[in-house]
């Protein structure tokens, strides 16, 4: 005799919107928050519930009801696999209309400029690295990125995202068998394309110490970068940001630019070619601090200084004047995914620069980083969002904020 198990018991939500990270919102019938992957916005499914946390229950969609006109069918096979996208199954058009929304969400409370959304025309195929991992399971190889748990990994020999010179290489790497075996497991296989010299680049682990410096065109001229060095990875992304940057440069009279966090220099070599006499920078990797210092000695008729150091640690040893005769002052910050802290937004706040430029990668700690600003002398004037990212959950923040008390 068989004994039948009790069925599932599947609910019906309707989603109203995606919230940062991917996960669609659906309310029960008490209201009470339900976060479901896969859906879009307007999307009605049959879900199961799967978890219970203190402020929202999880679902998982068992058969959708109705579609968004939105919907399409996501490019990668390993779309419901790979942690890298959650994107890919809707159009380019609904993805930057969720992102706009999730930054008006991230903007509540503050009074400001609401710049359009911007995105590049390369929605695919656009970034410029990538961090491989390497895990051996049930005698297999497994090539790609780290999943959800931080211990499988998702076998990739073709990215979506990825430009089409670094899967061509992933390509000959896979079938190179003496390569393939050579690798081990939990290592690290770093592939880059550079556009200076249209090449790419691979290394694991870390980068060795004879390997040149990468050279990346911009639109003001061509940069030299570490192998292992930060540089942005959406070229696209990057222009619409140096636009932004120059823009600010020019309406509000910069003549004493400061870039913490500054990488290979990229927003105070646009500072230089923009014609700002004095310009500081202070980035944490010395190798990163050196070519900020090579690409800024290409510009004539600046005073520069670059100290490779902590940008809250060292920022009150720079030698600023934030009082420049013929013009104003503007600090630009473009940290990690964890912001500036209580410390460097503090010192910020005393610091005396007319203007601060916020470049962030993640809404959260940019607000926590804002709302400490507000409160001591700054005003958040505009604030816009470049889709950087395309097809992932992430996007990129620009603000400026303007000193309202001395």
């Amino acid at each position: 005799m068989f004994i039948l198990s009790n069925p599932e018991k599947l609910y019906k939500f309707r989603t109203e919107k995606c919230i940062f990270g991917g996960d669609a919102i659906a309310r029960d019938e008490n209201g009470e928050v339900i976060m479901i992957k896969g859906l879009l916005p307007g999307e009605t499914a049959l879900c199961a519930v799967t978890g219970e946390k203190k402020n929202f229950r999880r679902a998982e969609v068992r058969r959708l009801l109705e579609t968004s006109p939105h919907r399409r069918e996501p490019e990668c096979p390993r779309f419901s696999d790979c942690p890298g996208c959650v994107y890919l199954h809707c159009s380019p058009e609904c993805e930057l209309e969720m992102k706009q929304t999730q930054l008006l969400d991230f903007l509540r409370g503050f009074d400001c400029e609401i710049l359009p959304p911007k995105t590049g025309e390369n929605q695919r195929y656009y970034r410029n690295k990538a961090v491989f991992h390497a895990h051996r399971a049930g005698g297999e190889m497994f090539l790609g990125y780290v999943k959800a748990d931080n211990q499988s990994v998702c076998d990739v020999p073709e990215c979506a995202l990825l430009r089409p010179e670094i899967n061509a290489e992933i390509a000959k790497i896979r079938s190179d068998k003496g390569f393939w075996h050579s690798l081990h497991d939990r290592m690290e296989l770093t592939i880059r394309y550079a556009s200076g010299k249209n090449e790419v680049i691979f290394f694991r682990n870390k980068a060795p110490k004879n390997l040149t410096w990468l050279r990346e065109k911009c639109s003001f001229g061509i940069l030299s970068v570490p192998a292992d060095g930060f540089f942005q990875i959406n070229a696209e992304g990057m222009e619409i940001l140096l636009e932004y940057v120059r823009e600010e440069l020019k309406i509000k009279n910069i003549r004493s630019f400061t870039d913490l966090y500054c990488g290979c220099g990229l927003f105070a070599a646009l500072a230089a070619d923009a014609g700002v006499p004095e310009i500081h920078a202070v980035e944490l990797d010395e190798k990163s601090a050196e070519a900020a210092k090579f690409n800024l000695k290409n510009f004539d008729r600046i005073s520069f200084e670059v100290i490779s150091g902590d940008a809250a640690s060292d920022f009150s040893s720079l030698e600023i004047n934030f009082a420049p005769a013929d013009g104003t002052s503007a600090v630009l910050v473009d940290p990690p995914r964890t912001g500036l802290g209580k410390g460097l937004a503090g010192k910020l706040n005393h610091s005396g620069c007319d203007f601060l430029i916020y470049v962030s990668c993640h809404p959260a700690t940019w607000r926590r980083d804002a709302q400490i600003l507000e409160k001591n002398g700054f005003k958040l004037e505009k604030a816009g969002m470049v889709n950087m990212f395309p097809g992932t959950a992430h996007f990129e923040l620009f603000t400026v904020f303007r000193r309202i008390t001395a």
